[in-house]
């Protein structure tokens, strides 16, 4: 029987305090639900039971009778590979283990991104910042980042040297990886699109409940998500919608989603929604009826959140850097993230070029429909070379 081992503890959250969901636990999540229903006999599981565990996940876990190894540490991990006898090991976050021995055990990761490498910091860090060590992290890797980011490569080229199969979710990330490791075999390297979730099923009376509770209505305001996480640039887009608000009366108001204290930055707080963490029904539904999804963006190694807006038609205007420009096609508006003035511009254009929404309303869903698509021929792939192995 051919065993394989499988990290779950890449959809839990990192700590105990940390959000529930994740870029790289919800990538891990559809793609162990792929792997699950492909019935491997000698499949087996680890993850740490102190920390949150999606339900879902541990319904399919008991439906399918799949082996649990708990673990606590990295130390654990070791152990379960060392004396498990496994054919492959797979990691869909695996940074954590460039200094394990997999012994004879071939591996299978997916490296998403290089945002430490090609973006270790911005100049506006500290507009995010909340506790002393922020403060700490920011100078000693903007005094030394040549240092930060040579560290950063060498935890990259050990892993990679250790690895069997690498997936890649695309081009960007591909090309970024064989530019910074020049002796990179880029042949094991293998494009597999990020998992694209499917439209959800949320009934018209909760949604319709979601936007009366927050007093929003439908294509009347600019969704901005993820504003507590610098390398997501919403304070420049901060800066940009204060100028529109001081300047124009009447404009649609701007729902933010994520940390409060972003509040500060605001200049016409009436014109703004805070929403603290959302559950994914609700994003959904954010995402769905927003007139404009703006995603200022720095780094990404794939990018989901305009994909997420696009499935419903909503126009997305987003930035033109690393892999979105690849992922999104013409299906979105494009700006420099680093240009206040640009961003503005782009915001003005859509509340002014009402038929702008027509036409990207189709291109998104085009786009999306697109996407969806190739990663279903990515999976079949990926399922051939498991059966492979």
């Amino acid at each position: 029987m051919k065993k394989i081992l499988f990290d779950l503890k890449a959809i839990q959250p990192t700590s105990k305090n940390s959000a529930k969901f994740h870029g790289g636990g919800e990538y891990t999540k559809e793609l162990f639900l792929e792997i699950v229903d492909m019935n491997l006999s000698g499949l087996e599981i680890f993850y740490d039971q102190t920390l949150f565990m999606d339900d879902k996940i541990l319904k399919k876990i008991k439906e399918k009778e799949i082996k649990i190894n708990y673990i606590e540490s990295i130390d654990d991990v070791q152990k379960l590979i060392k004396n498990g006898n496994y054919k492959l090991f797979i990691s869909f976050l695996p940074y954590t283990y460039f200094n394990l021995n997999f012994y004879n055990t071939k591996t299978l990761f997916t490296i998403h991104g290089l945002r430490a490498i090609e973006k270790p910091v911005d100049s506006y860090n500290l507009k995010y910042k909340k506790k002393s060590y922020d403060l700490i992290k920011f100078l000693l890797i903007s005094l030394f980042t040549k240092i930060y980011v040579n560290k950063q490569l060498k935890q990259f080229e050990k892993l990679l040297s250790k690895s069997t199969y690498v997936l890649v979710p695309s081009h960007h990330t591909k090309y970024s990886l064989k530019s910074f490791l020049p002796k990179l075999d880029i042949d094991k390297l293998i494009l597999l699109h990020s998992p694209i979730v499917k439209v959800s099923s949320i009934s018209e009376s909760y949604e319709k409940q979601f936007l009366n509770k927050y007093n929003l209505e439908c294509k009347k305001y600019i969704l901005l998500i993820s504003t507590d996480r610098w390398i997501k640039n919403s304070y420049r887009a901060i800066c940009a919608l204060n100028e529109i608000y001081n300047e124009n009366n009447n404009v649609i108001k701007t729902v933010l989603v994520g940390d409060r204290r972003m509040m500060k930055h605001v200049e016409k707080k009436e014109n703004f929604i805070c929403l603290d963490y959302l559950e994914r029904d609700e994003l959904e539904i954010l995402y769905k009826n927003a007139f404009v999804f703006l995603y200022p963006t720095l780094n990404e190694g794939f990018g989901y959140p305009p994909i997420e807006a696009m499935k419903y038609g909503t126009l997305v205007l987003t930035s033109a850097v690393t892999s979105i420009n690849e992922v999104c096609s013409d299906s979105v508006i494009y700006f420099n993230p680093y240009d206040v003035t640009e961003i503005k511009n782009r915001i003005l254009m859509t509340l002014n070029e009402m038929c702008l929404q027509v036409d990207y309303n189709i291109k998104g869903k085009k786009r999306y429909e697109y996407l969806l698509n190739i990663q279903n021929i990515h999976i079949e792939g990926l399922i051939k070379l498991i059966n492979k192995v």
